[in-house]
């Protein structure tokens, strides 16, 4: 998740899903901090998720080396 340009705000970090399953949810949390601390920013965002695709063995449930594809969604929200 990124701000618009001239926002107020810095990204300071993420904590990211290091894996996420199919039909499983998860969280990622990003911390911002005001450029100006007196003054309180209402930034647009823009987001892109970015993924791999594997095949998983029904039996274990393990997925295969070799990814399928790299996908890219981009979202945005004002």
């Amino acid at each position: 998740m990124q701000p618009v340009a001239d926002s107020g705000l810095m990204e300071d970090f993420i904590i990211l899903v290091p894996t996420l399953s199919a039909n499983s949810a998860g969280v990622v949390y990003i911390l911002f901090t005001r450029e100006a601390p007196g003054e309180y920013a209402t930034p647009s965002f823009s987001c892109v998720l970015k993924f791999v695709s594997k095949e998983a063995d029904p039996a274990t449930g393990e997925p295969e080396a070799k990814a399928l594809k790299m996908s890219t969604i981009f979202f945005g929200r004002s």
